[in-house]
């Protein structure tokens, strides 16, 4: 018998590492999922996550520096055209140091 998704997400006695990765476009809702996410136990490797925006986002994105920096990457690399919200975080990142 198959393990529900639950059971293999938050079973703390199962001994292997799992990554949970949250994916979407601006504004689709994925700052809120990342948030149920990391309520239901699983981390978010805080020492690296997006700063609260006073203006825009004042409880903050739950976005790791790292995950955008390579998503502007595969855009990069693929081509897309016009830089993404993603692509303009990540070369303001590097620009100010705050990695």
């Amino acid at each position: 018998m198959s393990q529900s998704l639950w059971q293999r997400l938050f079973n703390h006695r199962q001994q292997t590492k799992q990554a949970v990765l949250i994916l979407g476009s601006g504004r689709s809702g994925t700052s809120v999922m990342t948030k149920c996410v990391n309520l239901m136990g699983i981390s978010l490797g805080t020492d690296n996550l997006l700063a609260p925006s006073k203006r825009i986002n004042p409880k903050g994105y739950f976005e790791n520096k790292d995950v955008i920096i390579f998503t502007s990457h595969l855009e990069v690399a693929s081509g897309t055209g016009q830089p993404s919200r993603v692509t303009m975080i990540a070369r303001r990142l590097k620009r100010t140091g705050r990695r």
